[in-house]
């Protein structure tokens, strides 16, 4: 048994020798016949699966004279099994591809592989330094280091490289790191799906936030978390970039906020919910605020804090004419907020950081001016190939259902 979570070794699951038994058994219908498929005695494999069925409190299998058919709950992890296996098939044969192992097929490899090799490679990946790891992994930095030469052997490829910090993951490594959280994550939801059947929603939502609109993300997380008090959330905050890649990873389920539209990736898709339109924010008690209608000479005439990233809108806006004096430039939502209130400045801000400015009591508002450019895009965004558990669904169901009405994603704009 290992104990395993992204981000958290907290969760427990079946050996790997154990799932070969319990899919053998459900594919044949009979034990016996999935003894002599796996080339262990019949009473292994029947230990295997009652073990199995003691750890989850579930029953897998209805057994009959004529053979052992998979329960419903059997059913369940029977899916999610196979989806765990031809992830990590897959991944073993692409590593495969640079091995110098003769002869070694996916399904050899895999009969040898632990999941201690697993973790020893998923945990390295993530921390970046065997120290770090073993600290998280709760094990020896020799036992680690151990593990994680076992799997190359195993696969005949080198997996990781030395660098200023110490040995992290190569190429290879990562993209096999990858793979292995993906996998991990099927048997999770394997068993959040099984309680399901015992009508208790629960399990944990991995969630990508981008930091734009994040006011607004939070908002829906509380609401839900309220609707659904038993559901566990973890939220990975970040830029869009950098979320993107922990969602191909499987480090996440699911990124909401910002969405690039269309996916700079083929296996990721986008769901658009609504929009976030860019504003002039101002104290209110700025000279600005008066007036019906503000010009950009008018603009251009008060001291701005320069946006770091928003940098385009704010050379687009003074186009063809003198730009603004401006002595700070920071992307820092805290710095602008603090800089806009002692009525001097000016600032581009989306319209949920205006509102989450007046949330925190800030009297901020927002100057009669028409920025021209295009709104951010808000949604989710989710693996192609993805199977969401129940959880994940009701998520994404409560996500659409704040579209309803006009409304938008809580405030959002909704897209046309």
């Amino acid at each position: 048994m290992i104990r395993a979570e992204l981000g958290k070794a907290v969760s427990v699951l079946p050996s790997i020798g154990r799932l070969r038994a319990f899919r053998a058994a459900a594919r044949c219908e009979n034990i016996c016949k999935a003894a002599s498929e796996l080339g262990r005695s019949q009473s292994a494999v029947s230990e295997a699966i009652q073990n199995m069925e003691s750890e989850s409190g579930f029953s897998l299998f209805n057994r009959t004279a004529s053979g052992c058919y998979p329960t419903d709950a059997g059913k369940v992890l029977m899916a999610r099994v196979d989806g765990f296996f031809a992830i990590m098939e897959t991944a073993v044969a692409e590593a495969l591809r640079a091995s110098s192992l003769a002869g070694a097929t996916p399904s050899t490899v895999m009969q040898r592989i632990t999941w201690s090799d697993m973790l020893a490679l998923r945990t390295l990946h993530e921390y970046g330094a065997f120290p770090h790891a073993a600290r998280h992994c709760d094990v020896t930095v020799t036992s680690l280091r151990r593990s994680a030469r076992r799997l190359e052997r195993h696969l005949g490829v080198c997996l990781f490289e030395n660098s200023a910090q110490g040995l992290k993951t190569n190429a290879c490594g990562s993209k096999l790191a990858g793979q292995i959280i993906l996998a991990t994550r099927e048997l999770e939801c394997a068993e959040e799906e099984m309680k399901v059947q015992q009508r208790t929603l629960g399990g944990r939502l991995l969630i990508g936030q981008v930091s734009a609109g994040n006011f607004l993300n939070s908002l829906e997380l509380d609401d839900f978390s309220k609707l659904h008090p038993e559901v566990k959330i973890s939220v990975t905050s970040g830029s869009y970039d950098a979320l993107l890649s922990k969602l191909r990873d499987g480090q996440i389920d699911l990124l909401i906020g910002m969405v690039g539209n269309p996916a700079p990736t083929p296996d990721v898709i986008e769901e658009v919910l609504g929009e976030d339109p860019y504003v002039i924010a101002a104290s209110r008690n700025h000279a600005l605020v008066r007036f019906e209608r503000v010009s950009r000479e008018d603009l251009a005439s008060v001291e701005w804090i320069a946006p770091k990233s928003r940098r385009p809108i704010f050379e687009r806006i003074f186009k063809g004419i003198s730009s603004p004096r401006f002595n700070i430039e920071t992307q820092s939502l805290v710095s602008i907020f603090v800089l806009l209130t002692r009525a001097k400045h000016l600032a581009i801000l989306l319209r949920s950081e205006l509102e989450l400015s007046r949330s925190l009591g800030n009297h901020l508002v927002e100057l009669n001016y028409a920025v021209e450019r295009a709104p951010l895009q808000m949604g989710m965004s989710v693996r192609r190939e993805w199977r969401p558990s129940a959880v994940q669904r009701e998520f994404m169901n409560f996500l659409r259902g704040r579209q309803g009405g006009g409304s938008g994603f809580n405030g959002w704009r909704v897209a046309a």
